[in-house]
């Protein structure tokens, strides 16, 4: 058997999901007995093909519940949708459309953090307009002032 393929206890498993690798690197070296390498290595190809273990999300379903890490769903909560996708990408070692398909089943099916992330997202739209307006304003304000002290000399 190859060092790679040993199986991840399922506290690991979990750590990995919330994006926490190296307390599961840890928590797979203390209960599975292996080296700090083989611990890695196995939660290296557990990232990189969680099929042939069992975990909670699988990217592939298209229906029952969508679980994320924590960090993930911490990010939709602030509006952050990319955060959200490059924390599910490390997590569960995913590709960009597969994490960004699973963040968009995620906020699909669960309402209180879509409606969280919906308010965040239109708050965070309104303080980026409102500074570009400011942004604007002074704009507008330096090239009056140069106008006014500069413009009657041409």
């Amino acid at each position: 058997m190859d060092q790679s393929t040993h199986d991840i206890p399922s506290e690991a498993i979990r750590l990995v999901e919330r994006g926490e690798i190296i307390e599961a690197i840890k928590v797979t070296r203390e209960q599975a007995g292996l080296s700090l390498n083989e611990a890695k290595a196995a939660i290296d190809v557990y990232r990189r093909n969680p099929q042939g273990f069992p975990r909670s999300v699988k990217t592939t379903e298209k229906a029952g519940p969508v679980e994320l890490p924590r960090l993930a769903i911490n990010a939709l909560e602030k509006g952050q949708l990319l955060a959200a996708i490059k924390r599910t990408r490390e997590a569960n070692g995913l590709g960009l459309r597969e994490a960004k398909d699973t963040v968009t089943r995620f906020l699909n099916q669960d309402r209180a953090t879509r409606a969280k992330f919906t308010s965040a997202s239109s708050e965070h739209t309104k303080r980026v307009i409102g500074r570009f307006l400011i942004m604007v304003s002074l704009l507008g304000l330096i090239f009056i002032g140069y106008e006014y002290f500069f413009g009657s000399n041409r």
